[in-house]
């Protein structure tokens, strides 16, 4: 609840606003990290006890990291491509077990499992791929289970969730939904009994 962290993808630019409610400084930039040009961070992802940020940087094949207190720039890494596609990383979300991120490609129609435990040394666990005949189609965001054992990729163009079991770094399956219904994004209840998925197909 201290600060929103902000990547402005068109800028090439990380920023760091106040997020302290009833105070007069709510709002203010506090900070800004400017990335290579042409990086094009575009979504934004937190470790849960807020010490560590993670952007995907979708111009490039590169997962930047921050800390927020001091708010620096610690690390840009390559993410290695295994095809003729670029990459393009594009969105992410860390475990509430602060162990794993996980990375959507755009692309080259895959997603990333990166061991975060040292935030300044990502390192890239699996890639789960469509070609694999495990992930469905069309990657486009992910879920965690609050208590960081499963992971759902909501897999818009096949219209599914693939699930994937985080101690195993395994696919255990697919929930299917209508054809067409095209989802989107999903929330857990804070049990983590339920997940809410739009479906806006």
């Amino acid at each position: 609840g201290r600060y929103v962290v902000n990547a402005a993808r068109f800028a090439d630019k990380v920023m760091l606003i106040d997020a302290a409610a009833g105070t007069s400084d709510l709002g203010r930039v506090m900070g800004v990290v400017n990335l290579y040009e042409g990086a094009q961070p575009c979504d934004m992802t937190t470790l849960p006890d807020g010490s560590y940020a993670f952007t995907p940087d979708r111009g490039g094949e590169t997962i930047s990291v921050f800390s927020l207190d001091p708010f620096e720039l610690v690390v840009t890494a390559p993410l290695e491509r295994m095809g003729e596609e670029p990459l393009q990383p594009f969105m992410a979300t860390v475990s509430p077990r602060g162990d794993m991120l996980f990375v959507e490609n755009a692309r080259d129609r895959s997603v990333s499992a990166i061991d975060v435990r040292d935030p300044a040394h990502p390192v890239e666990a699996r890639r789960f791929l469509v070609a694999d005949g495990l992930l469905a189609e069309g990657a486009i965001t992910d879920e965690f289970t609050p208590d960081g054992r499963y992971n759902c990729i909501i897999c818009r163009n096949a219209s599914a969730l693939t699930v994937v079991d985080i101690d195993r770094l395994e696919i255990i399956g697919q929930v299917p939904f209508p054809e067409g219904s095209n989802p989107i994004a999903g929330t857990f209840t804070p049990e983590g009994n339920r997940m809410f998925v739009p479906l806006p197909g």
